[in-house]
C-alpha cells in the first residue's frame, strides 16, 4: 500500500498540467486569494479490509501564501460493513492542517483528524412467527459500537485557481488512528457483550483511505 501511494505521488508530481496554457496561472490566481470555500464530493472510504464509509463535506482555506494554505474540513455521511461489522451507521470526520502545493497545482495536505464511526452488527436470525416465506429470516441487530479516535490525516490531489473559481481532484486522503478518544458499546443479545466491547475498542483504530473524488469552490 505504502509503495503504490508513493508510486501515485511521484506521477503525480511529474504529470503536466491537465488544462494547459488555461490554467498556466493557477498559482498567481491563488496568491491573490485570502479565503477558499469548497464543497468537496461524496466519496467512498475504504475502512481497513476493504470496507468503508460514504462521506461528503465542505472545507474552508486561508490561502498565506502562493504554497500554502491552511484547511479546515468537516465531512459525514453513511457507514456499513466497516473492517469485520455488518449493519449500517453514520461517519463524521474534522481535520485540520496545511496544503503545500509544488508548482502550480499539485498538493499534498499533511494534517490532524478526529473521526467518529458508529456502526450497527447484524445476525440473520428465523422468524418464529412468520406469514410467508419473505418473512422466514430477518436481520435483527445484535450490537452497536461507537469510536471516536484522532489520528495523522494525509491528502493528496491537484486544485486549481481560475480568478474566483476553484476546481480540484482530490485522489486520496490516508488517516491513520493514533488513540481512541471514546468508545462505546451497547448489545441488545447478552451473548455479544464481551465481543461488542472488544470490538469498540477496534473499531476507532481501524486505518482508512479515499478513493477520488471532485472538489468544488469559490475564492475571494
Amino acid at each position: 500500500m505504502g509503495f503504490k501511494l508513493l508510486a501515485v505521488i511521484i506521477l503525480m508530481i511529474h504529470t503536466p498540467n491537465l488544462y494547459g496554457r488555461d490554467l498556466k496561472k493557477s498559482a498567481e490566481y491563488r496568491s491573490e486569494k485570502s479565503w477558499v470555500f469548497l464543497w468537496r464530493a461524496p466519496t467512498l472510504t475504504v475502512v481497513d479490509t476493504g470496507y468503508g464509509t460514504g462521506e461528503t463535506g465542505f472545507g474552508i482555506e486561508s490561502v498565506t501564501s502562493e504554497q500554502v494554505s491552511l484547511f479546515l474540513n468537516v465531512q459525514g455521511g453513511y457507514a456499513g460493513n466497516i473492517g469485520t461489522f455488518a449493519g449500517s451507521g453514520n461517519a463524521g470526520r474534522i481535520t485540520a492542517g496545511y496544503k503545500r502545493f509544488f508548482g502550480n497545482s499539485f498538493y499534498l495536505a499533511p494534517g490532524i483528524g478526529v473521526r467518529h464511526l458508529s456502526v450497527g452488527a447484524v445476525e440473520r436470525r428465523e422468524n418464529k412467527e412468520y406469514r410467508s416465506y419473505d418473512e422466514l429470516y430477518s436481520n435483527v441487530e445484535v450490537y452497536r459500537n461507537r469510536a471516536t479516535s484522532v489520528g495523522a490525516n494525509l491528502g493528496a490531489g491537484w486544485q486549481w485557481q481560475r480568478n474566483k473559481v476553484t476546481i480540484g481532484l482530490e485522489v486520496t486522503t490516508l488517516f491513520l488512528p493514533m488513540a481512541n478518544l471514546y468508545t462505546k458499546h451497547s448489545a441488545t443479545d447478552e451473548s455479544y457483550e464481551q465481543e461488542s466491547k472488544s470490538d469498540a475498542k477496534n473499531l476507532g483504530l481501524l486505518f482508512d483511505s479515499s478513493i477520488p473524488r471532485f472538489v468544488l469552490g469559490f475564492a475571494f
